[in-house]
């Protein structure tokens, strides 16, 4: 029975408006969720912005920026992105 209300809620969905049009995902608040509540798709992102951020890093310690800097740095930059939104889950 629990299955048939979940069946019948699809089928229930009001008829597509042509101005608005339906997605599978949004961005709120700088987080991607998907139609089906995931978040997989916002930590993907996360990560690949990350790893652009780690690999910016290298140049500094190339041009003797020392390592308290680049820890400030990478507090800064990366560790924001990856606890942004995490008490949320």
């Amino acid at each position: 029975m629990v299955g048939d209300t979940y069946s019948k809620h699809n089928e229930d969905q009001p008829p597509q408006i042509p101005d608005i049009r339906r997605v599978t995902s949004i961005k709120m608040l700088g987080v991607t969720v998907t139609n089906h509540l995931s978040v997989g798709e916002h930590v993907g992102d996360v990560i690949g912005r990350c790893a652009q951020s780690l690999y910016a890093l290298k140049p500094m310690r190339h041009h003797s920026m020392s390592d308290d800097s680049l820890r400030l740095v990478y507090k800064a930059v990366v560790l924001s992105k990856l606890l942004y939104a995490s008490p949320v889950w």
